[in-house]
């Protein structure tokens, strides 16, 4: 009996291991998975698009060759819509469904023909051939788009940098606390819309500053406007709760509501970023907060007296 077994296990194998052995001689660049040796990956480039690959799975199952499992996925930077993404899947489970039981040579051109077809090397029956189509026009649309997008985030991101580079930054001296890091750091500002490009410039200049937990800020402005004294102010916790309130307080109280004297305007950005150490401190986070948002304003300079 267990010879017969062992007589029937090496008869299933053999198609599996003979289309194995074919489709890796084939395709050198394939990926096995590590925990079955009979389900391979291949990355192709999508057609004429450099930014779009397309990743095809190749598995031979236990029953194999009764069956044999194609799919593919779209390998984008941006987020391909699912709507695409099943017209691909359609467009290989055509040509899967179209396949030879039982011949492995059949196969292994099978899998040679979907590799062109996703390529553009071949055109496919006629729906196949339009489907592909549609998924092409979409995906070199969403690519332009995506192009057009990150330019003008580039160009975003230099005009955020030169204005910081305008500024003149001040920083607090460092504080730890059971592994947390905090730091604060401060600038004046023209106005409101500044706010947002600085506090991304800030959180964004190195990859020390990218790996913060943090970067909490409050902003007060104080502005003459005919013989009073206009206030603008808001704050962001940046997932700190309550912390953008406590530097908004601070800088109520070290700023209060009059401009100092001989001054027609002052805005000040208050930045607070925090390092988390993985030990939960509780209420006392608040107080090392408003410590260096404080040593940021002192040393700044305002001439507000406080």
């Amino acid at each position: 009996m267990a010879a017969l077994a062992n007589d029937i296990h090496d008869q299933s194998c053999a198609p599996r291991a003979a289309a194995k052995e074919c489709i890796c001689a084939m395709y050198h660049e394939l990926i096995v998975d590590n925990d079955n040796p009979y389900k391979f990956a291949l990355t192709l480039p999508f057609y004429c698009e450099d930014d779009v690959e397309i990743e095809m799975l190749i598995s031979l199952p236990i029953d194999y060759p009764a069956s044999l499992i194609l799919t593919a996925s779209l390998k984008a930077n941006f987020k391909v819509p699912n709507s695409i993404e099943d017209s691909l899947r359609a467009a290989v489970a055509a040509f899967a469904a179209s396949r030879r039981t039982g011949d492995v040579d059949a196969d292994a051109m099978l899998i040679c023909d979907v590799l062109a077809f996703v390529q553009g090397n071949d055109d496919g029956d006629g729906d196949n051939q339009k489907s592909m189509q549609r998924i092409v026009e979409s995906i070199a649309s969403m690519t332009s788009s995506a192009t057009d997008v990150s330019l003008a985030s580039l160009a975003s991101l230099d005009a955020m940098d030169a204005l910081s580079m305008s500024k003149s930054w001040h920083h607090s001296e460092q504080f730890t606390s059971k592994g947390s890091v905090f730091v604060g750091s401060g600038a004046l500002i023209d106005g409101a819309d500044e706010v947002l490009p600085l506090v991304r410039s800030h959180s964004n200049q190195d990859s020390r500053h990218r790996k913060a937990t943090h970067h909490m800020y409050a902003y007060r402005i104080l502005r003459q406007d005919a013989g009073r004294t206009i206030i603008q102010h808001d704050n962001d916790d940046d997932g700190e709760d309550g912390a953008g309130r406590k530097l908004a307080i601070l800088l109520e109280n070290m700023i209060g509501s009059e401009l100092p004297t001989g001054r027609g305007e002052l805005g000040v950005l208050l930045i607070v970023s925090r390092w988390y150490g993985g030990v939960k401190l509780g209420p006392k986070r608040f107080h090392h907060i408003s410590s260096v948002g404080r040593d940021v304003i002192m040393k700044m300079d305002l001439g507000i007296g406080k």
